[in-house]
């Protein structure tokens, strides 16, 4: 158990304790970082210093040069922590290894699974969840009424009678302990933390694998899970805990400490939001592109669901698979690109432009908001295929699974050549219209379309009043020809 302390001065004693064994190793290091991985810069603390800088006292220093640590950093966010469980299976496919594992809340739980190296555990448990096997009466808090008299010194009086009663961890801390080895855990060469908020001293608190037993670990790991309101705080010795959100949501400060030189950074942070993590500072950070669902909404189904999310964004992150919403085969680069070709050429002598303000207005449009960024090596020539995906989006076709290309396209011209014509019933009543909030939007899209047979991808002037107020339907309608004139593509590939 340690409190997270600033050093008075921790660059002069970084500095003091170099030799020039430790001079060299850092050029070297340096030199080798350049040419095959992101540089890692050590963030600062307020005052400017580095934070937790290394012990390289020269008493112990080695012939060798010690590898780089890598650490996984893994953020809180309540039952979205299955989407981390995904992420965690696409590192491992790719071969990742970690030295130092960090985490906080539901991702301290994942990440003590990471440590024990039990993925299958972890999903077990995740696809078995729902809101009876985490907590007794999330919320309630039946001393909510408390109002004696109190001195400034009795916080812990009043925390006492208010969390009385309140929710309990018990079915969490049963449901855990049926899938989680802690001999596996123990035994593993892999460092782990997890954070907690030391309510009763006001400090952030780190507990370390290496002080943990068997008879204090599930307290400690629920103590970074404990948040308020939803859930109790809760008591280790006298103190109590809060979930460790209070103190660090995402833990990369604690895995520097921990002596890590590289971090992989999972943040659970929603769409059009911001966490703590410096943009600048080197480390692979992988947040949800999609949303996720509510962080105490525990039904199993939407776990399974957020955990194939987080995989196939993983895949995706680490360039092991191409696309953005949607995830395609590793084999469908040259079809991604001769499409993308295509199609920009079309725009261009046709003088369509495709802007970033432009793909933000239909991604709202379709989701109503704006997706994460993916800015991979995928990624780079992917314009065309941007509208492709949000037609895709219209057409129903299913986030949640890999496609190849071909598929992909194909499930799409099944679907528009399904609704062209007369139509039976009320348009109102298909899903797809209904969450896109416009009646009678696909005859907007299959109207544009026939236009586009007519008179080509440019369309008389006539037209430009119809494109201004239906510039979502008009885009959708121009993927869709794109698709039709890529045909011949397919075919090669």
């Amino acid at each position: 158990m340690t409190l997270i302390k600033r050093a008075a001065n921790p660059r002069l004693v970084f500095l003091s304790s170099l030799s020039i064994h430790h001079v060299l190793f850092v050029k070297l290091h340096y030199c080798e970082v350049m040419t095959t991985t992101p540089k890692i810069s050590k963030p600062q603390s307020s005052d400017g210093s580095h934070s937790a800088p290394q012990n390289t006292s020269s008493a112990n220093q080695q012939n060798t040069i010690p590898a780089p640590k890598k650490g996984l950093i893994l953020g809180g966010g309540g039952s979205k922590g299955s989407y981390t469980a995904g992420v965690w299976k696409a590192l491992k496919e790719a071969g990742e290894q970690f030295d130092i594992v960090a985490g906080t809340s539901i991702g301290a739980l994942v990440g003590a699974m990471v440590t024990a190296d039990d993925l299958d555990g972890c999903m077990a448990m995740l696809g078995g969840m729902n809101e009876n096997a985490v907590a007794t009466r999330p919320f309630d808090f039946q001393g909510q009424s408390v109002n004696q008299p109190l001195k400034a010194d009795q916080t812990q009086e009043f925390i006492t009678e208010f969390t009385k009663g309140g929710p309990d961890f018990n079915p969490l801390k049963t449901t855990y302990l049926k899938y989680f080895d802690f001999d596996k855990f123990k035994s593993s060469s892999i460092d782990f933390a997890c954070m907690t908020y030391n309510f009763t001293q006001q400090a952030d608190q780190a507990f370390f694998k290496k002080d943990m037993t068997k008879d204090n670990f599930m307290d400690e790991l629920l103590a970074s899970a404990s948040y308020f309101p939803a859930y109790n705080f809760t008591q280790i010795n006298g103190d109590y805990y809060l979930d460790g959100s209070f103190a660090q949501i995402i833990p990369w400060k604690t895995g520097l400490q921990m002596g890590a030189d590289s971090l992989t950074i999972v943040s659970l942070a929603e769409p059009g939001t911001k966490d703590d993590v410096p943009e600048d500072a080197g480390f692979r950070i992988i947040r949800p592109i999609l949303k996720l669902a509510y962080s105490v909404d525990f039904d199993g189904q939407t776990m399974v669901k957020q955990a194939e999310q987080g995989y196939l964004e993983g895949l995706k992150y680490l360039n092991r698979a191409p696309g953005y919403l949607y995830t395609f085969k590793p084999e469908d680069h040259l079809l991604i690109d001769g499409i993308n070709k295509l199609g920009t050429s079309l725009l261009k002598r046709k003088n369509v432009e495709l802007t970033q303000e432009l793909l933000n207005e239909i991604w709202k449009g379709l989701l109503g908001y704006v997706p994460v960024p993916l800015e991979t090596r995928t990624m780079k020539n992917y314009s065309i295929m941007y509208i492709i995906e949000a037609l895709g989006i219209t057409a129903g076709v299913d986030f949640y699974r890999q496609y190849s290309l071909k598929e992909f396209l194909q499930q799409i011209l099944d679907h528009l050549d399904s609704v062209k014509g007369p139509v039976d019933s009320d348009p109102s009543s298909c899903t797809i219209w209904d969450d896109m909030q416009h009646r009678g939007i696909q005859d907007v899209i299959i109207f544009f379309h026939s236009a586009m047979n007519c008179f080509g991808t440019s369309l008389p002037p006539q037209f430009d009043v119809m494109k201004k107020t239906w510039i979502l339907p008009f885009y959708l309608a121009l993927a869709w020809r794109i698709i039709e004139k890529s045909r011949w593509i397919w075919n090669l590939i």
